[in-house]
């Protein structure tokens, strides 16, 4: 999905001498405070007073409802992937293909059935962009991973997209391999 962006972004964090970014979503890190924090030092950019920051080491905590949505969704995504197949609203099978997961993981119009398989990608925007209010109860600003003029601003957005690009690479490993004849084409 957004995997030539951090094929970049690893390129430079490499130039630096600093290690290739780690996944970071359900059941990869995502019980573990998020190491680093971000302050995007953009007040005045966007139609929001301000971004909130995130400090150092900060979990995203078990308040937020979407969470448990994700880590479910993230397991029925992983069963189509082991099965290849999806079910469609009406329970039918529906051969998978990587448009057809992209779709799912989008939960854009061409996904199959948004009620069994979520919306994972931007539901993970959301996540982290309400670390440190996950339920709203103190009114306070989502971060920056909730606007996409900012969301590529914040280390977690590619440590989110590692994650999400997981997703395709489960589904490409249950691939069959590439044939001679079919790898001339």
């Amino acid at each position: 999905m957004h995997q030539q962006m951090l094929a970049r972004y690893n390129f430079e964090r490499l130039a630096v001498g600093l290690s290739p970014v780690t996944p970071y979503g359900p059941g990869i890190g995502w019980d573990d405070p998020l190491p680093e924090g971000f302050n995007p030092q953009l007040e005045g950019y966007s139609f929001r007073a301000s971004y909130m920051n995130i400090p150092d080491s900060v979990a995203l905590g078990s308040r937020h409802i979407l969470i448990g949505n994700m880590i479910t969704n993230k397991e029925r995504l992983n069963i189509a992937i082991a099965r290849n197949y999806l079910e469609d609203l009406t329970g039918n099978r529906v051969e998978l293909t990587i448009d057809k997961l992209g779709c799912c993981v989008e939960a854009n119009t061409g996904s199959m059935n948004k009620k069994l398989y979520g919306n994972i990608h931007n539901d993970g925007h959301i996540v982290i962009s309400k670390v440190n209010d996950p339920d709203g109860r103190y009114k306070i600003d989502m971060g920056p991973m909730s606007d996409t003029k900012t969301a590529a601003r914040d280390p977690a957005f590619y440590r989110w997209h590692k994650f999400v690009d997981s997703i395709f690479e489960a589904f490409r490993g249950h691939l069959p391999a590439y044939t001679q004849k079919r790898s001339r084409h």
